[in-house]
């Protein structure tokens, strides 16, 4: 699995530390954006995004980061996106749609 992410407060991050395994390529989002890198060769098919909310949708970086990436990956991928809302959950998901397309 390739495990993408962005953390402001390090919440986000303590959770991509509980829930990766060995082997799993894990990608802090600003760390990609800085690189310039948006082309991932997806091993496995399985794709995670993570990250906290801002104002009931994605934080602009990893908005951004989404409409620029392209995952390389065969066969019918696995694709979870992870965000941490207090309330009011079915606000952001509004804001995110169109996001994770096939």
């Amino acid at each position: 699995m390739m495990l993408f992410y962005f953390s402001a407060t390090g919440n986000t991050e303590h959770v991509v530390e509980e829930i990766k395994t060995n082997g799993e390529s894990v990608v802090f989002i600003p760390d990609a954006i800085k690189k310039g890198t948006f082309d991932f060769d997806v091993m496995d098919n399985r794709i995670g995004i993570l990250s906290p909310t801002y104002f009931w949708g994605l934080p602009s970086i990893v908005k951004n980061f989404l409409e620029k990436a392209h995952f390389n990956y065969k066969g019918k991928p696995y694709c979870f996106l992870r965000c941490y809302v207090r309330d009011d959950s079915w606000k952001f998901w509004l804001h995110c749609q169109g996001f994770i397309k096939e």
